[in-house]
């Protein structure tokens, strides 16, 4: 007997109902081959870029990243999925897709007669000259490989672009000669079809744009979200494959869709959970033991949204398991909520006891904080006595030092300090000690090696590439809190000539560009310092 061996990251339902049922024998790879983070992934809604004056195929965002990557030498793959001379209609203003009354799937344009048909049961009907939802402008989905790249030439005259789809390659004369191409002349940007998708494996790739998910999502096809999801999911994976983290921009004019955007994960602790919540029509629903993500799954999550809402049965020690590991969703930079059930319901009962609108309102409504909800609990349970207090103090401050954006942490050290009845200071003195202490261990140092006032770490040769590339991912990280905080208001306390305390209030970007001034230092990357300047 022969055996067959199936591989995949994105397995369709049946092999994978195969697997799960025991029929087939199913083996996990839980990390990445070269244990790398998965890609970042942003979604660009093309309505905004349509209503903004931009009426080409590729977005500002995509535009400002392929900048970079040349400005940084590396290379980019762009996946355009275009399948003849089908075409979609979708209203720019609302997004509103056609679909066949009969089948629920999304009807094909035909240039040939210009009606909309259905390819299962033969409906067919004409547009309407304006969306019927909305009453917006009908947009026409459709440009294919060539039409990206003269667009890409006109967008970035100077950079090499490659195209990989049949006409090409049969010009070619097989599909390795462009790949060699791409990768031995280091060729910028390569724009392809489904055959860019899988397979591909290069260091230098550090961003996949998907310019239009919509064309394979609505191409009247019973399995178009699950091949979408698939396609997107295996072109997304080329990126970031070397030693430099990869990005990916997804361009839709539906980003609403399930299969492309996941703007919040709801975390139960059973699949039968699952199953109810989503015939209810709850999407975006994960089941995980212990009502707690593994890393894959919280990396898997991430790709996708960055809120995840914890949602509780009532039961106390259950409760207290998903505590203990909501620590790891937060090391992340993800925002955390938390929902508690009525008394003596589960989600599996909630939704089948209530109609989805009693449902959904409650999910709405009931969300709650995740580090607020945690210190009233443990609050309510210390009941007033000070050595349980003093232990509930050292683990809500544990829990805020685990959060990597140190605005943030700033913001729940004060708000802590309002529910806990203590000075700020006292917490942030305590988040400090507990920071230097994380940063001791990092070194694989004792505490005495290193006292507080004078942590210092060892000297290490450095290669020039990897000092800019630190210095471009210093200065990246700067930006998002500049674009996220810039124009919050925060408290210093100094002391004036006479050595007097004194509190003023300055700005998130007074504060950071000063301290940069004063350091003599400035930003090089061109974009970065274009959002220095808008602050300063």
């Amino acid at each position: 007997d022969s055996l067959l061996l199936l591989g995949s990251a994105t397995p369709d339902l049946e092999s994978r109902y195969a697997a799960e049922t025991g029929k087939y024998k199913y083996f996990e790879l839980h990390e990445r081959y070269n244990e790398m983070q998965l890609p970042a992934v942003s979604i660009v809604d093309m309505k905004s870029e349509l209503r903004s004056g931009n009426g080409g195929n590729i977005s500002v965002r995509l535009q400002n990243e392929l900048g970079e990557n040349l400005e940084r030498g590396e290379q980019s793959i762009l996946f355009i999925n275009r399948r003849g001379a089908n075409k979609l209609i979708s209203c720019g203003e609302c997004g509103h897709i056609y679909r066949c009354p009969n089948c629920s799937v999304a009807l094909t344009y035909h240039s040939s007669n210009r009606r909309l048909m259905c390819h299962y049961c033969g409906y067919s009907r004409k547009p309407d000259p304006f969306c019927p939802d909305c009453g917006g402008l009908l947009t026409f989905i459709g440009a294919g490989t060539q039409l990206i790249e003269e667009e890409l030439k006109q967008l970035f005259p100077d950079a090499g672009v490659i195209r990989m789809d049949t006409d090409t390659v049969k010009a070619a004369g097989n599909h390795e000669t462009l790949l060699e191409r791409f990768r031995k002349d280091k060729i910028p940007i390569m724009v392809g079809t489904q055959m860019v998708t899988k397979g591909l494996n290069f260091e230098n790739v550090t961003l996949i744009g998907v310019l239009s998910a919509d064309q394979s999502l609505y191409c009247g096809d019973y399995r178009s979200g699950e091949r979408t999801f698939s396609l997107i999911t295996q072109v997304v994976g080329r990126s970031g494959r070397g030693t430099k983290p990869g990005r990916a921009v997804i361009q839709t004019f539906t980003p609403q869709n399930e299969i492309i955007r996941l703007d919040n994960c709801i975390l139960v602790e059973g699949y039968a959970d699952v199953i109810s919540m989503h015939q209810a029509g709850i999407e975006n629903v994960v089941a995980s033991s212990g009502t707690s993500l593994t890393t894959e799954q919280i990396k898997m999550v991430k790709r996708y949204t960055q809120n995840v809402t914890l949602l509780y049965d009532g039961d106390s020690a259950g409760i207290h398991a998903a505590l203990r590991g909501t620590n790891m969703i937060l090391e992340e930079g993800m925002n955390v909520r938390v929902i508690v059930l009525p008394p003596d319901e589960d989600p599996d009962s909630f939704v089948r006891n209530n109609s989805i609108e009693v449902v959904t309102d409650y999910l709405k409504n009931n969300a709650k904080d995740f580090i607020g909800f945690k210190t009233n609990l443990l609050l309510k349970e210390a009941n007033n006595d000070p050595i349980k207090k003093a232990a509930v103090i050292k683990d809500i401050v544990e829990t805020i030092s685990v959060i990597p954006d140190p605005i943030y942490r700033a913001t729940y050290i004060k708000e802590c300090s309002t529910l806990l009845q203590i000075p700020e200071q006292t917490l942030m003195n305590e988040l400090n000690k507990m920071l230097r202490a994380k940063y001791r261990k990092s070194l694989g140092v004792k505490d005495e090696q290193f006292p507080d006032n004078n942590i210092v770490s060892p000297p290490q040769p450095v290669e020039p590439e990897q000092i800019k590339d630190s210095s471009f991912y210093q200065e990246q990280e700067l930006v998002k809190i500049l674009l996220a905080h810039g124009n919050e208001s925060i408290e210093i306390e100094d002391t004036d000539d006479d050595g007097n305390p004194v509190i003023y209030s300055t700005s998130v970007a007074s504060l950071i560009i000063d301290d940069l001034k004063n350091d003599g230092l400035c930003f090089n990357d061109k974009i970065h310092k274009r959002v220095f300047d808008i602050f300063d």
